[in-house]
Order: C-alpha cells, then structure tokens, then sequence
C-alpha cells in the first residue's frame, strides 16, 4: 500500500512539474544563451551548447549534447546554416517529441532579424567555400539585431508557458530599455569607426560593420572556411597598404598565427574580438561581449 501511495506520488509530482515547472531551454550559442536568460529569468535553466572558445560551424554532435536536447522543452539555434552540420544530428537523436519540424518549441532565432546580408545570388558551389545559403548567419553581432531575437523569445516564451507571461513581458521591456542606452553608448563611443577600412580573418564581423559603418575590405582566409595560400596573402597585404586599412580583425577563437602575421607584414594592428559570450573570462552577458568589442576598438584607434 505504501510503495503505491509513493507511485502516486511520484506520477502526480511529475506531471506536476512537466506543466508548471520553469522551462528547460537550450541554445545552440552562448549569444542566445545569455539572451534567453535575460528573458526567461534566473530560475529558469538555460544551457548553450556550443562553448564561447568553439567555432560554432564545426561542433561534435556528443551523446552529452543529445541527452540535452532530449530533455529540452525549448531549442533555440541561430539558424542560417551555421549549424547544419550537427544541429541534426542532435536534434535526431534526441528523440524529443517537442523537437519537430515546424515545433513553436524549435526556435529559429534568424526569423527575428529583418536584413540579412550577405544572401548569395547564385547557385553555390562546393569551390566557394563555406557559403551559406541563406546568407551571412552572425548576425548577434549587431546587437539591434538581439533586441529582436529578445522580442521574438519573449513572444514564444509567453506562448509555451503562459503563466510566466507577465514575467517574460517584464523582462523583455527591461532588454529592450538597456540595450537602447547602450547601443547609443557603444555608437557614440565608437563613431571614430566609420568609414574605416579593415581587413577580417573570416567573414564574421558583416553585420557588426553595418551597425558602426566600418568598411571590411577583404578576408584574411582565401575563401570562407579555406586557409588562404600565399599568392592571397601577398595579394592581401598589398591590398591593405594600397587602401589604407587600419587592421586586421578576427574572432578570438581563430589561431591568431595568420591573421597577426598578416597584420605584421602589412605594417597594421591586430585585433582580436570576441564572437560570442564566452569568449573571454569577462565576457559572461550578451552586454559584456559588445563592451569588450568597444573597449578593443577604442584601444586600437588610441594613439
């Protein structure tokens, strides 16, 4: 009789918790970790897969991963193809019931974003590299572009677990005010940038050169995802010199031997950036990651 009251229990405590329980999130990136924290709350468990010292294009899909994914009542990713090559694979294996093909509990966090650059305009081929389709997917690197990631949470948030909407409301408003006084802080802080002539390591920074007007004038990889040779860093550097490029730019997670020889050779600084939240020790929020940018691009353009 006791060991059936303890089933019972046990049954109605999960079923319990399975609809009033705070959601279970996970997020392919840290970018959209943090930002899905910011909406969701702090006692709501959000986990990112991808690490801020990993390229997110090229992860492992582990059975860590995929016990993960199972348990998720939400997945975010970002979309675009930046993980098709293993997004799948843990989505597949999961075997999550809430993890479908047109699932509002599937979040396809580029649905947010308005322009997206970079969409090539003719069929692709495996020679040109690593070309997404649908276009240029670091997009968190503006970060009007977050704003509306955070709205497009909070709408989907308050749609599964409607009895935290008031609290997703309110979390979003307070997103949408901060981050409209820092983006005029960074703007101000950082307007020396525009019309600056950079050189990138891969074609990472497209969005953030739209939001602060610097100019990216070539890539220090031959095509996107391919080491360049030296024919195209000779071409590169004297490419630099002849439009006065300022410097050489890349994510924090790259090897920093090329792009910094590159810079070096080129008589340019070098300047490394972070991609995501992660990145560095100090770069724990989606607002941290866009401080450590300024403060590097202020530093550059010091004397």
């Amino acid at each position: 009789m006791r060991r059936a009251i303890v089933a019972l229990w046990t049954v109605s405590a999960f079923f319990l918790c399975d609809s009033a329980c705070a959601l279970r999130i996970v997020a392919t990136t840290p970018d959209l970790a943090a930002v899905a924290k910011e909406i969701a709350g702090e006692d709501v468990d959000v986990h990112a897969i991808v690490k801020g010292t990993q390229d997110p294009h090229y992860v492992e899909a582990k059975p860590s991963y995929i016990r993960r994914v199972n348990r998720a009542d939400i997945l975010i990713y970002t979309g675009m193809e930046l993980e098709v090559g293993w997004l799948p694979l843990l989505i597949e294996g999961a075997r999550n019931r809430h993890m479908t093909p047109g699932s509002r509990r599937l979040i396809n966090a580029s649905e947010a974003v308005k322009e997206k650059l970079e969409v090539p305009e003719e069929e692709l081929q495996r020679s040109d590299g690593d070309i997404h389709a649908e276009g240029n997917p670091h997009y968190m690197l503006d970060p009007r572009n977050g704003i509306l990631v955070a709205e497009l949470l909070a709408e989907r948030f308050s749609e599964i677990d409607p009895e935290r909407k008031e609290q997703y409301e309110a979390n979003l408003k307070a997103f949408q005010t901060a981050y409209k006084e820092r983006i005029k802080d960074w703007e101000e802080r950082l307007k020396a940038w525009k019309g600056v002539k950079i050189v990138a390591y891969h074609r990472t920074w497209a969005y953030a050169s739209n939001w602060l007007g610097f100019e990216v004038i070539g890539h220090v990889e031959e095509k996107p995802g391919i080491p360049p040779g030296p024919r195209h860093l000779a071409n590169l550097i004297a490419q630099i010199r002849s439009e006065k490029a300022v410097a050489v730019v890349a994510s924090s997670h790259f090897s920093p031997k090329i792009p910094q020889a590159t810079a070096s050779r080129a008589g340019v600084k070098y300047i490394p950036l972070p991609q995501t939240v992660g990145a560095y020790k100090e770069v724990k929020t989606y607002a941290d990651m866009f401080e450590k940018i300024a403060v590097e691009l202020e530093k550059a353009m010091s004397p």
